[in-house]
């Protein structure tokens, strides 16, 4: 609210415990914010958990964020940074690995990275879909939660782009960058 006060062109999006903050433009319904007009608009959000374990992970040498729909990207990007930089390490992180839906995606980028093929998409879907979060999703009647999330949160969305956060300003920052691995695999 702060950073709105100072710039009122802001959309502030986010939720408390999966619920709207009262006087955001959006909550954190992937179906909502797919449907809102944001381009060139800056956004600023707020989550439970993601932004924590986000904000808890800056002290590593580059940290990504994505979800499911963009997982494979995120992993081939991270794969050939590992290969190009020479890197040993790399922490995948669920935000909150209680519950399988978090879980099931982490897994599947730490398998897509070291190319184990262990996981097969549909079964991560599944396990995502399975989860004791998902199930507000699927409430009779429909509650709080906006029933076509899970769908949009289980599309594997083709973006050619990764999200990398940028710690170099006063506030962190989600920068959409362009994976030139990504860009090349699309050549072939």
């Amino acid at each position: 609210m702060a950073l709105r006060a100072r710039d009122p062109d802001l959309l502030l999006a986010g939720e408390i415990k999966g619920l709207g903050i009262p006087g955001f433009d959006l909550d954190n319904s992937p179906y909502r914010v797919a449907q809102a007009e944001l381009e060139g608009r800056c956004l600023v959000q707020k989550t439970t958990n993601g932004v924590k374990a986000t904000l808890a992970a800056l002290e590593a040498r580059q940290v990504f964020v994505t979800g499911y729909s963009n997982a494979v990207n995120t992993a081939v990007h991270v794969r050939h940074l590992l290969v190009r930089k020479g890197l040993r390490t790399v922490n995948v992180i669920a935000s909150h690995a209680r519950d399988d839906d978090d879980l099931a995606c982490a897994e599947y980028i730490r398998d897509q990275i070291l190319g184990l093929d262990q996981l097969r998409a549909e079964d991560v879907v599944e396990r995502i879909r399975r989860s004791r979060p998902a199930a507000k999703f699927l409430a009779e009647p429909a509650g709080d939660f906006e029933p076509r999330d899970l769908d949009v949160c289980v599309r594997v969305v083709p973006s050619g782009f990764v999200m990398e956060v940028d710690r170099l300003g006063k506030v962190p920052s989600i920068r959409r960058e362009v994976s030139m691995q990504i860009e090349a695999l699309k050549l072939l």
